[in-house]
């Protein structure tokens, strides 16, 4: 990947890992940056950044019907109201920093699932990163108290609105 302005959205829709080599990734008015679907899985590493005035990711197909799945290793990701929607798959956020642009909705859909497939066909681990903004342990994102950390990880407050999601002995 190399410094780079997408004029449209990337769809994946095969197994690849995108390595990032700190480069740069800007998106002005594209809705999202990249759609994973049809049971493909990407896989995203290495120090760089994505930045859109709209969504970042979304996992699924716009018709609802294929999954799609996405693990983050590593980079900066800045979106207006929402880094990345789950229509239908999985979301594993292993590291890396998020951020949403100013909003009506602020940053409490960051994360996000379609809210009638959540916890079914729409998922979220969450077993590291830094979240600005928006707390993946307790959340409102998907109604109430919204826990979007993985079995045995939370989220701890370090400096103020700034979230970090540790394994649970940590985060106590």
């Amino acid at each position: 990947v190399a410094d780079h302005e997408i004029t449209e959205t990337a769809i994946v829709e095969s197994n690849i890992t995108l390595d990032m080599n700190a480069k740069a990734v800007t998106a002005q008015d594209i809705y999202p940056v990249v759609r994973i679907q049809k049971g493909a899985r990407l896989t995203v590493t290495g120090a760089g950044s994505i930045t859109n005035n709209d969504y970042v990711f979304v996992l699924g197909a716009s018709d609802g019907y294929s999954a799609g799945n996405l693990t983050i290793e590593s980079g900066v990701y800045t979106g207006t109201t929402t880094v990345a929607s789950v229509t239908k798959g999985l979301l594993t956020i292993n590291g890396g920093e998020f951020k949403v642009n100013a909003s009506e909705y602020g940053a409490t859909y960051m994360i996000n699932c379609i809210d009638a497939n959540y916890n079914d066909s729409a998922n979220v681990e969450i077993y590291g990163g830094k979240f600005y903004g928006f707390n993946p342990e307790n959340n409102a994102a998907e109604g109430a108290n919204t826990n979007f950390c993985a079995l045995g990880y939370g989220a701890v407050e370090n400096p103020t609105d700034v979230w970090t999601v540790v394994p649970k002995q940590t985060a106590e």
